[in-house]
């Protein structure tokens, strides 16, 4: 049987001029989906871009792609292709892929600010946009974390077409916080928000939260979510060999994924590193005490703890002390 989406793209097809539109979704599904990381993208959400980059109604269903409207989208095809293309080549820059990118829906937003501001292939590199490029990366952290796209996410596009077309300049991040304070797809955070971020554990739960901590990384490389102090240590033979009591065992385990044991790491860097014992690997790249001081305050690690693996409780307490209270800042809470 043919999906709601697969009934549009015929009706598409039937009023394109000449060409067979399931054919050529089909291809920029797999184009995006090719895209860095790789990504998992799908013809429902190419045919979503197409409503909201058009200015049309984003409602999906038969009557929004009338005669009238394929013939809209069709003209701008050419530039909606591009728009979310470069939109996705963005994302993948920031270190999203199919395994932390929770919300292919999220994207949608950002090729239309791409669209409306003729910014092309700029966006990715160019120094003007530098700030723009800081505001996207935060906003989409904001959204994922508190899963703005999650269920039908049908009321945000038009309000973020409004935002988008009333700004002018960079990406207008503080304007949408304030428009959504309140409500309940909101992007602020509050003191409970962030009790909740520090709970979060290696992988798709983590890594948006690691964006917002650490967004001035040049995110023209490829970032890895690395533990700090490596998975090997906490196998339970080594952790018997440390004398912990049980008790301590179970809490070593317990935090081996969590938040305070996390960093972003440039893949090579992270190559480098593999499974050597933190305060082996952190003496070695920075011999020089300034550069290693400089390096651990940029990582919220204070650089007076003990680096040891047996103090890691002691470690991971500290160091979620400091990540709330950068939270706090990075969330405009302070």
């Amino acid at each position: 049987p043919l999906s709601h989406s697969d009934l549009l793209l015929s009706m598409a097809t039937a009023q394109w001029g000449g060409e067979n539109v399931r054919e050529l979704i089909h291809k920029f599904v797999d184009e995006l989906n090719n895209v860095g990381g790789k990504f998992s993208f799908d013809k429902d959400f190419v045919l979503k871009s197409c409503l909201v980059l058009s200015d049309l109604n984003v409602k999906f269903n038969i009557q929004n792609f009338s005669k009238a409207n394929i013939e809209k989208i069709e003209s701008k095809w050419s530039d909606i292709r591009e728009s979310i293309l470069i939109a996705v080549k963005l994302v993948s820059r920031f270190g999203y892929t199919a395994q932390n990118l929770t919300s292919n829906n999220a994207v949608i937003p950002i090729a239309y600010f791409i669209h409306k501001r003729e910014m092309g292939e700029k966006i990715l590199e160019a120094a003007r946009h530098e700030q723009s490029r800081k505001h996207i990366k935060n906003w989409l952290a904001r959204v994922l974390l508190n899963g703005v796209f999650g269920g039908n996410p049908d009321s945000v596009y038009p309000k973020m077409r409004n935002i988008i077309n009333e700004s002018t300049g960079d990406y207008p991040l503080e304007q949408i916080i304030s428009a959504y304070r309140g409500e309940r797809r909101s992007i602020h955070f509050s003191e409970e928000n962030i009790e909740g971020l520090l709970e979060r554990k290696y992988g798709q739960e983590a890594f948006p939260v690691l964006t917002i901590l650490y967004h001035d990384l040049d995110y023209r490389k490829s970032f890895h979510q690395d533990h700090i102090h490596p998975k090997s240590e906490f196998e339970l033979n080594k952790l018997k060999k440390l004398g912990l009591s049980a008790e301590d065992i179970k809490r070593f385990q317990e935090k081996k994924d969590s938040l305070a044991n996390l960093m972003l790491l440039a893949g090579t860097t992270n190559q480098e590193k593999n499974n050597k014992p933190f305060e082996t690997w952190v003496n070695e790249k920075y011999s020089d005490p300034n550069k290693r001081k400089r390096f651990l305050e940029d990582i919220d690690i204070d650089p007076d703890l003990s680096l040891k693996f047996e103090d890691f409780l002691s470690f991971i307490e500290k160091r979620e002390a400091l990540i709330k209270e950068r939270l706090k800042e990075v969330l405009n809470m302070t």
